[in-house]
């Protein structure tokens, strides 16, 4: 098959779990056989490991210094769609998977699929509608009267954009039930997949005596992921320094606070902060740590939780029950991991008793580590090639 994937960022070139997804995918397909492209910002034209890479525009930063999307990045790579008029031949693709998220780039994606009659698929990382109340409050929209507008116009933005495309497809069973709910019902669920090298390929083993727990965070440290919420959990009366340790990785608006208050804590011995990593350290660290904590109860899906159970890692996921996180697809509350409502103090409390338990953690452990060998990319490439076929023969 000829492959296309629309999207504004993608790893090599930025980091992300929307980025990480469509990347491992396209290599994966491009090993299979596949001829691959994505079509996103990047510095140039070129191949990398068998995938053709597509400039539509240049390099750009997506986030604002408050670590919130920027509207006009956003707005810059919509109207670069427009390129794909002149770079995409009329049938020159047999599919073309766009990024839902951000939004405002689908009605042109639209307008250029109907005019080149390429089918599409719309891969969907979050059922929106929900959490468009708190993406205004992030924003800094204090006021209650233009914050409801805004939600207002984003809501109708939102659904008319979705509403463009037949062929939806969920990342996780907690997104499509979302979509659902929604009115915007997913055909198909897919979820991501792990490369070979992202497996522990021996099963976790208990630390030495009197060790501290090791915990650990991956990700982009901006306001949603909610890494503050743990620090504050580490700082309660529950723990002492000595009892922990804490692995921050990742860069974003939020690491001058964290930090801040790791040293208003006296806790710089106990909570490191990396830059980011090469693949190979990451992997190191996350098989030396016991507990992933995911505390952003707003996630699609969570690639970063994955790649720490495929390296022997228990979860601590935060899960709002009204909206429940995505990596409750996988992650079960004592069976994989704990899942504990947002808040520090559910933290807190989660936490001392993993601190006290050396035998729970272990078999969290175990069974996180078991249900990762469940999304390895191969298999999951496969349901992904079936369901573009099934869309191009339906065209």
């Amino acid at each position: 098959m000829t492959v296309g994937f629309l999207i504004n960022t993608c790893e090599p070139f930025y980091r992300g779990g929307y980025e990480r997804r469509a990347w491992n995918f396209a290599r994966e397909l491009a090993r299979q056989g596949h001829d691959v492209r994505i079509y996103t910002s990047c510095p140039r034209d070129e191949t990398i490991d068998g995938v053709h890479f597509i400039r539509l525009a240049p390099p750009r930063s997506y986030f604002n210094r408050r670590g919130v999307r920027n509207g006009w990045a956003d707005l810059l790579f919509a109207l670069s769609i427009l390129k794909l008029l002149g770079k995409l031949k009329a049938r020159g693709l047999d599919v073309l998977d766009i990024c839902a998220t951000p939004f405002l780039h689908l009605p042109l994606a639209a307008f250029v699929i109907r005019i080149k009659s390429i089918p599409a698929v719309l891969t969907c990382h979050e059922a929106l509608l929900s959490s468009l109340p708190a993406y205004a409050q992030e924003r800094g929209c204090q006021n209650p009267v233009w914050r409801w507008l805004i939600i207002q116009i984003l809501a109708l933005i939102y659904r008319a954009c979705t509403g463009l495309f037949a062929n939806r497809l969920a990342v996780s069973r907690r997104t499509a039930t979302a979509l659902e709910k929604e009115g915007y019902p997913a055909l198909a669920t897919v979820e991501f997949g792990l490369e070979p090298g992202a497996f522990n390929s021996n099963p976790p083993v208990a630390p030495a005596d009197n060790e501290p727990i090791r915990l650990i965070f991956c990700g982009r440290l901006t306001s949603i992921k909610n890494v503050s919420d743990t620090i504050a959990a580490l700082t309660s009366p529950f723990f002492e320094k000595d009892q922990f340790r804490f692995d921050i990785i990742g860069q974003g608006s939020e690491r001058p606070k964290l930090e801040d208050a790791v040293r208003k804590a006296g806790l710089e011995k106990s909570v490191i902060f990396h830059h980011d990593l090469s693949d190979p350290a990451k992997c190191d660290l996350l098989a030396h740590a016991e507990i992933f904590i995911l505390s952003s109860p707003r996630e699609g899906f969570s690639i970063a939780t994955l790649e720490a159970m495929a390296q022997g890692c228990a979860a601590l996921v935060v899960s709002d029950p009204q909206n429940p996180n995505g990596a409750t697809d996988f992650v079960q509350n004592r069976r994989e991991g704990m899942v504990v409502p947002p808040g520090a103090a559910p933290l807190a409390a989660a936490l001392a008793v993993l601190r006290d338990d050396a035998p729970l953690r272990l078999a969290l452990r175990h069974a996180a580590w078991q249900a990762a060998q469940s999304y390895r990319i191969e298999t999951q490439t496969r349901k992904l090639v079936e369901f573009y076929r099934q869309r191009h023969r339906n065209e």
